[in-house]
């Protein structure tokens, strides 16, 4: 081989290799989420416990015993999962309504509902934009 072909052989592995790594960052983030959600399952099946406004409870506090995610369900049919961040405010919601219709809920760091996405009690699925101020941005809707 030449010296030219060496050299673009080179950079391609170069590139290849730093592919490579940025694939094992992003797949052991994956695999940490996704072990985290079945360790908040699993610990949800074990430990549901009665207490405050939920019929059954699991709650997850950081080192600073800090709450950090809560699942939980009712007698109403609701259920849910909040995640919050390390201040303690809710930045997304999981939920269901009393007629088993699914619910998001993406807050900013103000608390404030930005995103809210869902299945209406009529069956159509809903996105709603809102913004800074609360006022909608768009909205689309599905028969």
């Amino acid at each position: 081989m030449n010296e030219r072909k060496l050299d673009d052989l080179a950079v391609r592995l170069d590139w290849l290799e730093m592919e490579n790594r940025a694939l094992r960052r992003r797949m052991r983030r994956t695999n940490f989420i996704a072990a985290a959600l079945v360790i908040v399952a699993i610990a949800g099946a074990a430990t549901f416990q009665n207490e405050g406004r939920f019929e059954k409870s699991v709650q997850v506090f950081d080192a600073n015993k800090v709450l950090r995610a809560v699942m939980y369900a009712d007698s109403n049919n609701k259920s849910g999962l909040e995640i919050f961040d390390p201040k303690g405010k809710p930045r997304l919601q999981i939920l269901t309504n009393q007629n088993d219709d699914p619910y998001v809920h993406l807050r900013d760091i103000y608390g404030k509902v930005r995103i809210d996405m869902g299945i209406a009690p009529n069956g159509g699925a809903y996105v709603t934009f809102y913004r800074s101020d609360g006022q909608i941005h768009h909205s689309i809707q599905a028969p």
